[in-house]
């Protein structure tokens, strides 16, 4: 532990965790007081640690797949999807 590396890398993470522990508990908290939520509030915290789950898996998965597909299906795959995503909103 006497690399300045080891206590960088430390450092950020006890503040990135903080924060994110900070922001999903003020989540509860502002949708109780201000916005006048019930007693499944909880819910939107759940909500929001799973989603960054979900976004940082579904980031790694999709980075690996990408290096496995060739650039011109995953240019076709892509239009598709961006293609049929915007009629739906049309």
């Amino acid at each position: 532990m006497k690399t300045r590396v080891v206590h960088l890398l430390a450092f950020f993470i006890l503040i990135y965790v903080g924060v994110e522990v900070t922001i999903g508990g003020w989540i509860v908290t502002y949708i109780i007081q201000v916005r006048g939520g019930g007693p499944s509030a909880g819910y939107i915290s759940s909500g929001f640690f799973g989603g960054r789950s979900i976004l940082f898996n579904g980031i790694s998965t999709t980075r690996d797949t990408i290096h496995n597909l060739k650039v011109s299906l995953l240019v076709a795959f892509y239009f598709c999807g961006s293609t049929k995503r915007y009629a739906n909103i049309l």
